[in-house]
């Protein structure tokens, strides 16, 4: 279970990072159940997360991946056209020129330019919504197809690994340990009846007939 931040512990962080002026605020921000998020109030304004280090074990490989696809994204859309400083993350690089800052109770932080002007939906309420997020994974997706995904960490082994997961999901339904699956068995037997699907981009990856790219996976 996360340990709850002392404001002594988010004042020690947010001093080691390269911020513009002095910190005037610091308060909970948006609604993500993860990492723990933080609005800061300086010359510009910035968001402080403290990485959740039970869901995300290898931090400081995480922190990598996330600097190198970056980096990337900008310098393609320095050709490609666009705004690298609102269409990409940015790091704020600590005082050490690192891209987080461990501290001495294992907390680990990151900090990225708050992005202005922005608006976050938790709930799609127009068709709008739902092309302007497709838009975007879609231009996300294109800005990294050149990108050379052996350089990434894998942090979460298998974590989008369909076969596997369906085997999980197998022995999920024949446990049934709170007695769930009467309710749901149409929805179990729809899966079942499409589980050949399930290795189908596995199999094409195998046979190299489908090229390995960095994808988001994760556009819920």
């Amino acid at each position: 279970m996360k340990k709850i931040l002392q404001q002594s512990e988010i004042e020690a962080a947010l001093s080691q990072f390269q911020l513009s002026g002095r910190v005037r605020s610091c308060r909970s921000y948006g609604s993500g159940h993860i990492n723990d998020t933080f609005l800061v109030e300086a010359d510009k304004k910035y968001i402080l997360q403290r990485i959740n280090t039970e869901v995300f074990r290898k931090p400081a490989e995480l922190m990598e991946n996330i600097s190198l696809v970056c980096s990337y994204m900008k310098e393609e859309m320095t050709y490609t056209g666009g705004d690298p400083e609102r269409e990409a993350l940015t790091l704020v690089p600590t005082r050490t020129g690192q891209c987080f800052f461990e501290d001495a109770n294992g907390n680990f932080f990151r900090v990225y330019l708050f992005i202005e002007g922005t608006t976050t939906y938790n709930l799609v309420e127009k068709p709008e919504h739902f092309y302007e997020s497709a838009y975007a994974f879609g231009r996300f997706q294109n800005l990294l197809s050149g990108f050379p995904a052996h350089r990434l960490y894998v942090t979460i082994p298998d974590f989008h690994h369909s076969v596997k997961r369906f085997a999980d999901f197998k022995q999920a339904v024949a446990a049934d340990p709170v007695s769930r699956r009467k309710d749901c068995e149409r929805e179990i037997e729809f899966f079942y009846q499409h589980e050949k699907d399930l290795s189908y981009a596995l199999d094409l990856l195998r046979k190299n007939e489908l090229p390995l790219r960095v994808s988001h996976n994760d556009t819920k």
